[in-house]
């Protein structure tokens, strides 16, 4: 499979292949919940208090989300557990921007 190669200057940097052997996926799916939980969540946070923009949250964001062409046909390989953590996690980017963008009244031109 290709090689999974995230960067973001909000903290995930990994060059890890996403399913070269039994251990390998794991550390993967552990840097993009990290980001998610942590990086990620701070922007979120920093939005509510008017620090932080969506287009920060959405720049943050985008490589990670450019992989997850990558990443979602590997959750069907996850426990039950790890799945719904994952897709849990997923979803709080969506749910996120969502929020924010009714919250604001903005109108995201995305490219």
């Amino acid at each position: 499979m290709a090689h999974v190669v995230l960067y973001s200057s909000q903290g995930l940097n990994t060059q890890t292949a996403a399913v070269q052997g039994p251990n390998v996926f794991p550390s993967f799916i552990r840097e993009l919940r990290a980001f998610l939980d942590g990086p990620l969540q701070n922007l979120n946070d920093n939005i509510e208090v008017d620090k932080s923009s969506v287009s920060d949250f959405l720049a943050a964001w985008e490589p990670a989300g450019k992989q997850m062409r990558n990443v979602i046909p590997l959750i069907s390989q996850m426990g039950e557990m790890q799945a719904r953590d994952l897709l849990r996690r997923l979803a709080f980017v969506g749910s996120s921007i969502e929020f924010h963008v009714q919250r604001g009244g903005t109108n995201l031109a995305l490219a």
